[in-house]
């Protein structure tokens, strides 16, 4: 049930995420999505993220509640220089 679980993860990520976004698995029940652009469309996307997962995920015959922590991380080019 664990891997169908991760499965139904990650689908409901990519229907909340921007085409062009890169989703990724990066172990156990953590995942990765790149965006590129401002903060404010980082903010915004982590708010839709946590949101869809307010949700119940449809696990074969059953309804699984799962909680969501996301964490932001901008690179040298996006912040200014002082």
């Amino acid at each position: 049930m664990g891997d169908q679980l991760i499965v139904e993860v990650a689908s409901r990520l990519r229907t909340v995420v921007p085409a062009e976004t890169i989703v990724a698995r990066v172990g156990g029940d953590e995942f990765v999505v790149v965006l590129s652009g401002a903060r404010q469309q980082a903010t915004v996307l982590a708010e839709r993220v946590v949101a869809s997962f307010a949700l119940p995920l449809q696990v074969r015959s059953l309804e699984l509640v799962v909680s969501t922590s996301v964490g932001l991380v901008g690179t040298a080019t996006a912040c200014p220089r002082r």
